[in-house]
């Protein structure tokens, strides 16, 4: 495994790469693996390298990157890759994806710690109780909604938790909470955005007879489902699927399509420009 790596973006101009390449060889770095990529229609310049750093070690490569012109001329990540990041859930009753990022964290396949769950249900106390994760039960009071949100905001502010994964969190959070934390936040929408809105997604897509369903994890903005768009995934259906058989399936794509739109998050893997993305492999 690498060591760290590097996420830039920046005005394009002629150079760049080897910039980025002469700076981690005279800090005695060895470059493992390098992307990049010139977006000509805002002529911006991208670049994700994971490298190793010998004897140096990574927050002294941080400090002399800081001092670099470059920089201090584009928007930048160092990210050590022995340091887990910091996650915390928000989930309701649905507990497929909580699961999945439960397991996924325990066995190693996501280099993440999740430091807590809370949940306006109570029923995912038995999972997180099993593997040490904090739980935290938030009635929500429909006639009380600022209560419920108030509380639930303190509690990932106290993790300390950097990411906040909504795995299945069945509610919408207030503008003042997302604009709190920008690119901080990630959902799992149940369907390939923006078709079929709502409640039932699954049983829409049946009737309307849809031959592929699909599921999206993206950034949370204050404007519902429109935010950036970080991972997709879908399926074929076909004339024997049920309903029953149409909601697995879709539960299995909001799994995969969450977990890799965390690994990517993590991992400094997406660059923000606008509403669009840039997803590194």
């Amino acid at each position: 495994m690498s060591d760290a790596s590097l996420t830039m973006w920046c005005p394009d101009r002629p150079g760049l790469t080897a910039e980025v390449s002469g700076f981690l060889s005279e800090t005695g770095c060895n470059i493992t693996d390098l992307n990049q990529h010139s977006d000509p229609d805002h002529d911006l310049f991208h670049l994700r390298t994971e490298f190793e750093v010998g004897n140096v070690p990574v927050g002294v490569i941080r400090t002399k990157w800081s001092d670099s012109t470059l920089a201090k001329t584009s928007t930048w990540n160092i990210k050590d890759h022995h340091q887990k990041a910091k996650a915390f859930l928000f989930c309701s009753r649905s507990l497929h994806c909580v699961h999945d990022l439960i397991a996924r964290s325990t066995a190693g396949e996501l280099n993440l710690d999740i430091v807590g769950v809370a949940s306006n249900a109570d029923n995912a106390a038995p999972a997180c109780s099993a593997v040490g994760i904090p739980f935290h039960h938030v009635d929500f009071d429909p006639n009380n909604e600022e209560l419920h949100f108030r509380k639930m905001h303190e509690l990932f502010i106290e993790s300390g938790a950097a990411c906040l994964v909504l795995a299945r969190y069945m509610r919408i959070l207030p503008a003042w909470f997302v604009d709190e934390l920008p690119e901080q936040i990630i959902n799992v929408h149940h369907s390939f955005l923006p078709a079929f809105p709502g409640a039932d997604p699954y049983r829409q897509a049946m009737e309307r007879g849809v031959k592929m369903i699909g599921a999206t994890a993206h950034y949370v903005t204050s404007t519902l489902d429109d935010g950036p768009i970080i991972a997709q995934r879908t399926d074929n259906l076909s004339y024997r699927d049920s309903l029953e058989t149409i909601r697995l399936k879709g539960r299995d794509l909001e799994r995969v399509a969450l977990a890799e739109a965390v690994r990517s998050h993590i991992e400094h893997r997406v660059t923000t420009i606008g509403s669009r993305t840039i997803v590194y492999p």
